[in-house]
């Protein structure tokens, strides 16, 4: 390469990163010798460590990578690397910063695999004591990535279990059953205890014997009420059924969901209040008890239910179909419907 080539570092560039592939697939990099490295610089007119530090430092990143594959470092591989680090000419922070990143990472992959079925054995165990020795991470790092890595694993699962809004005996079991054998404490706070307690019991009304409370109108003999909730009940002036009923039914739907809801805006141009007063759920029907009038909506003659932040919208063919607005326990209140039309079936 004795003759003179302008300035042109993609060229350069270009023939060091061939050099140095060539020599990692053969297994020959210690051939690469400095003067190689030094040779292309100076023909190209370019100063590698100024102009291309990133791709110096992505060359021993990726070699370094290719020697952890095993998760362990030969004494061939470190003296390959202690090679690329003095060709490259990368100082000793750049490397100490490059190995801290890799081996941080293999590390985190390997705690995360051994943990992938929720469980930490006794092998398991071993085997990350063991990989923390031949990766030379100090106890304090290697604790504090799997702390971190096993509060993930329990953040996840617990996202997880809750996310249709229920909570079973069984999914608390097992959450309870990860964190202790991963040995991580489940931190709950205020917020998230009473969302648990609320998923609890929509998991226990949608699956468990059902309350039977003293109604305060006549039921039939074999009618049962399960819950009673003050509400005001609203009608559309122009909607027709048509328009009111949505693409899925709610008896036939997996489940409802009764948090994160917008709330539906009782503008007098679209609604007309009807009455105030009691709204008593039964086995059978939906019971509306007001200051001025009664009326009732059986159960399976209801198409769908809308729900909002404020109430949900009964859509029925027997001719009542109101907005019920119910200012609390309406989280309640649609589980047990919910429950009660599929009982129907």
């Amino acid at each position: 390469m004795g003759q003179q080539y302008q300035y042109n570092p993609e060229v350069a560039l270009s023939e060091v990163t061939a050099l140095i592939h060539d020599a990692i697939q053969d297994k020959r990099l210690r051939r690469v010798s400095l003067e190689q490295i030094q040779i292309i610089a100076v023909s190209y007119q370019v100063n590698l460590t100024k102009e291309f530090p990133t791709a110096l430092v992505g060359f021993y990143r990726d070699y370094l990578r290719q020697c952890l594959q095993d998760r362990v470092i030969s004494e061939a591989e470190a003296e390959d690397l202690a090679h690329l680090k003095l060709v490259l000419g990368l100082n000793d922070q750049t490397v100490d910063a490059i190995h801290h990143e890799v081996i941080h990472a293999v590390y985190e992959a390997s705690v995360e695999d051994v943990l992938a079925d929720g469980r930490l054995d006794a092998d398991e165990q071993r085997f990350l004591e063991r990989l923390q020795y031949d990766l030379k991470l100090s106890d304090d790092i290697a604790h504090a990535i799997y702390a971190r890595e096993a509060k993930d694993y329990i953040t996840r699962y617990y996202q997880y279990i809750v996310g249709d809004e229920r909570l079973s005996p069984e999914e608390e079991q097992e959450l309870n059953a990860i964190a202790r054998s991963l040995g991580v404490d489940i931190d709950v706070d205020e917020h998230t205890q009473s969302a648990l307690n609320k998923y609890r019991l929509y998991w226990v009304i949608e699956n468990g014997r059902l309350p039977h409370l003293e109604a305060s109108v006549a039921l039939q003999p074999d009618e049962q009420c399960y819950l009673e909730v003050d509400s005001a009940w609203y009608e559309p002036r122009l909607k027709t059924l048509a328009e009111r009923i949505s693409h899925v039914r709610f008896y036939k739907s997996a489940y409802q969901r009764v948090t994160h809801l917008d709330e539906l805006s009782l503008a007098e141009d679209d609604w007309r209040q009807i009455d105030t007063g009691r709204v008593s759920l039964t086995n059978q029907r939906l019971i509306l008890s007001g200051k001025a009038a009664h009326d009732e909506i059986a159960l399976d003659k209801i198409l769908d239910v809308q729900v909002y932040r404020n109430g949900l919208e009964v859509i029925s063919t027997s001719g009542t179909s109101p907005f019920l607005a119910i200012d609390k326990g309406l989280d309640i209140f649609l589980v047990l419907l919910g429950r009660a039309i599929r009982d129907l079936d």
